[in-house]
């Protein structure tokens, strides 16, 4: 690490020390503390971007289980499905009472995660 005296010479001081090791085997870049920060800040942008994207991926993979829950529910119900179509429920009311069972469902579960996190959370905040 090298300090300069006057700011506005940082730049030449930099090309002055990387064309004195630019044919060594220890070639340098070398960079102002600031630039330094601004490349750190920009691989931290990649890393919450690569967060986000499997964020997405997870919360796609849990809608797919949902799916495929209320699937399996809904051939396990064909019988009670068929009652209440002879009792005068109409195809879009027995729709409506299955995508009402999945919201409700899904609901209680992401209730219930986002309450499990809160305690995890807390600790290792302390620390």
């Amino acid at each position: 690490m090298i300090g300069v005296a006057r700011p506005e010479v940082a730049g030449d001081v930099a090309v002055a020390i990387d064309q004195i090791f630019k044919n060594s085997l220890a070639e340098t870049l070398t960079e102002t503390e600031k630039a330094f920060q601004q490349g750190f800040v920009a691989m931290s942008g990649a890393i919450v971007m690569a967060i986000q994207i499997v964020s997405f991926v997870v919360i796609f993979i849990i809608m797919a289980v949902v799916a495929n829950t209320m699937a399996m529910t809904t051939r396990e119900r064909i019988g009670e499905y068929a009652i209440l179509k002879t009792l005068g429920f109409g195809g879009g009311h027995i729709t409506a009472l299955i995508f009402g069972e999945s919201l409700v469902i899904t609901i209680i579960g992401c209730l219930l995660g986002v309450a499990a996190t809160f305690p995890g959370t807390r600790s290792l905040a302390r620390n």
